[in-house]
């Protein structure tokens, strides 16, 4: 009787143990399980809010293709809205990109081959191409090039080019903008900037202007360039000789019409007739007869022979190196012979600073006579493979 209790008693024991090792097991299955869903749907989560190897990709949208005018409204509204550009980098850019394709998304150069709005060359050419084809639209396609252009902005090796877009001033951006985008920074003899700059106020003129951002960046350029615009007035009024000449070339603002066959009708040198007629070179020899400065008899002089003197015999002018022009000094740029239209001239405003530097000039941007100017917008197509001589004049 006693042995049947034992073994009644172990068989208890043993169920009681297999049952709760059984309730055990599915206690923690179910929490493995419970476990197991929760890591899920939370890697579901994660997954769904940062896909795995994603990237940040400008879309395409088509644009079609509508002339030069509307294409450039449509151009000036991508990069004010979608580069968040000032008005004036917005025109400058577009001063750049109207010299190189006239806005024609389908230009193509015959000779390189370079193509579109930038003229994309070789290796950028190719990565358009890819582009367009990824993006399912045509690469002729207007908002594909400028879709393109956003993602070679986020390129760092464009990154300089981004400065244009912000810029408070237009020929400031025009410059940063082919130097860094269009990548000519080591060729002087492309960047024909009195042309590209003379288009990028255009467009300034015509979209930026009324645009409600343009005037709070021209205040903050004008605060950050004040000290410098005193010390050029400074300047200006000392000359290369004695600064008389300067003072002479401003005494003649507004007068004068341009004319070649009429250029010696300017009057007297001692009495000059506002209403007379002279051209660039006939207006500088009476700015140096009237200083008291060497000229030629009869106004018997053009920007050739002027240049040639300044290199040559020196009997009126001696050439100098630009970096040492000065208020009064002469600058002449020719094309060939430099007669005609293939020539021009002016007196240096200011102390040479480059391209930028300002001219008193006859003809050259001067519409209504004698006025100031500026070297890369005055002398414009003659600056590529021109000869530039800055010279100073000889005292009698």
């Amino acid at each position: 009787m006693e042995k049947l209790k034992k073994l009644l008693t172990k068989k208890i024991l043993l169920t009681f143990l297999f049952s709760h090792t059984i309730l055990l097991f599915l206690g923690l299955l179910f929490v493995t399980a419970g476990i197991l869903s929760v890591f899920i749907a939370s890697s579901a989560s994660e997954n769904e809010a940062c896909p795995v190897n994603s990237t940040e990709e400008v879309a395409a949208s088509s644009i079609e293709d509508q002339g030069k005018e509307k294409n450039a409204e449509e151009i000036y509204r991508y990069l004010t809205e979608k580069e968040e550009a000032t008005p004036q980098g917005a025109a400058g850019v577009m001063g750049t990109m109207e010299f190189e394709s006239h806005f024609d998304p389908t230009a193509e150069n015959p000779s390189s081959g370079a193509y579109g709005l930038a003229q994309w060359l070789g290796s950028r050419k190719e990565k358009l191409k890819a582009f367009a084809a990824k993006e399912n639209q045509e690469m002729s396609d207007l908002g594909t090039q400028l879709a393109f252009l956003s993602q070679e902005l986020d390129d760092p090796a464009y990154k300089k080019a981004q400065k244009a877009l912000k810029s408070s001033d237009i020929s400031k951006a025009q410059k940063e903008w082919l130097l860094w985008y269009e990548g000519l920074s080591q060729d002087s003899s492309q960047w024909f900037l009195g042309q590209r700059n003379a288009m990028a106020k255009d467009w300034y003129a015509k979209f930026g202007a009324s645009d409600p951002a343009a005037s709070s960046a021209i205040e903050n350029a004008a605060e950050d360039q004040s000290n410098a615009t005193d010390c050029t007035k400074e300047i200006s009024e000392t000359g290369g000789s004695d600064g008389n000449i300067l003072k002479t070339a401003k005494s003649l603002s507004g007068y004068f019409h341009y004319s070649q066959p009429k250029r010696k009708e300017f009057g007297s040198v001692q009495s000059p007739d506002k209403n007379g007629f002279a051209d660039c070179s006939s207006f500088v020899w009476l700015v140096l007869a009237k200083a008291g400065y060497k000229t030629s008899e009869n106004v018997e002089w053009f920007t050739g022979s002027m240049s040639a003197d300044a290199q040559g015999k020196k009997q009126y002018l001696t050439a100098i190196s630009p970096k040492e022009g000065k208020a009064g000094d002469v600058i002449i740029v020719n094309q060939g012979s430099g007669a005609g239209n293939d020539g021009h001239t002016a007196i240096l405003a200011e102390s040479w600073h480059g391209l930028e530097t300002k001219i008193i000039e006859q003809g050259g941007m001067q519409k209504q006579g004698v006025g100031e100017g500026q070297v890369d917008l005055s002398f414009g197509y003659l600056l590529k493979g021109g000869d530039i001589t800055v010279a100073r004049p000889i005292k009698k």
